[in-house]
């Protein structure tokens, strides 16, 4: 993926765009009342808020993990799409999947490919519980925001099983090996206030409305910035937690070196010097 991240900016890569999304809208070849719900939002329309799973249902189904990750396709190739937010309904975020292994595995597996390669920012608003994938799911966002009451726990062990989405092996480079355990073996449930102490969650909120509030407030910022520059970023932070140091420089400096063929580059250097907001064009 680095090569080829490297070989769109040389390019000069410009961004693909396909169908536009109503302000609300339902992605499902049939609809139901599991499948992801999306909503245009933020001031200029450029955040989408996906509801993962609706009050009749705690955890996502097959259907519901392939509609996801079909919606987050879609997302990716919006380029009025700058931000995404990945949140529950009142009765929660997720409870994780069902227990049918053999359909689920493969749903589950396109869904993390999706999120592991989407370019735009992603933020997890947690509110009630994040159990066993849910906690998997909100961990391979950017980062995660959270309601005061919300709930985080991997109970596989309790099941007679462990996790399959990256449960133990992004807990332990979040919080450490000793914390990681803990949790993991015992399967406890921590509260937000625990969450956020040792580093699983970024900030937390008095309330459901107030999470959404300052997420879509925080989406709408990061949509302000370029697309590609957003792209670039996320992929220097993430192979700094599959490299070296020595690498991971490297290739912080080769990617940076790379930003200024862009002429996005070219925009913010013009609007920083003529005190102005840029207009990025995402290439």
């Amino acid at each position: 993926m680095r090569l080829n991240l490297l070989a769109t900016v040389s390019a000069n890569f410009k961004f693909q765009r396909v169908n536009q999304f109503d302000n609300v809208r339902r992605y499902s070849a049939v609809v139901n009342s599991a499948a992801p719900f999306v909503k245009r939002t933020g001031s200029n329309h450029d955040v989408a808020l996906v509801s993962l799973v609706s009050r009749s249902s705690k955890v996502l189904k097959r259907s519901s993990l392939q509609e996801l990750a079909e919606t987050l396709a879609d997302l990716q190739n919006d380029k009025t799409v700058g931000a995404i937010i990945l949140t529950g309904t009142e009765d929660g975020f997720c409870a994780g999947t069902n227990f049918d292994v053999n359909t689920s595995a493969e749903s589950i597996d396109l869904l993390e490919d999706r999120l592991r390669s989407i370019s735009k920012p992603v933020i997890a608003a947690v509110n009630g519980y994040a159990f066993n994938f849910g906690f998997e799911l909100a961990m391979m966002c950017d980062f995660i925001y959270a309601e005061e009451g919300a709930k985080f726990a991997l109970k596989y062990i309790s099941m007679g099983t462990i996790p399959r989405s990256g449960g133990s092996q992004r807990l332990p480079r979040t919080i450490g090996k000793s914390k990681a355990m803990e949790l993991i073996l015992t399967g406890c449930e921590i509260s937000t206030t625990e969450a956020q102490r040792i580093g699983i969650v970024r900030k937390v909120f008095s309330g459901s409305k107030q999470l959404l509030e300052e997420s879509v407030k925080t989406g709408a910022k990061l949509a302000t910035y370029s697309q590609l520059i957003s792209q670039i970023s996320k992929e220097c932070v993430n192979t700094a937690l599959e490299s070296t140091l020595r690498e991971g420089i490297r290739f912080e400096k080769l990617m940076a070196n790379a930003t200024f063929a862009t002429d996005d580059w070219k925009e913010g250097a013009a609007a920083f010097m003529q005190k102005r907001p840029p207009i990025f064009k995402h290439q």
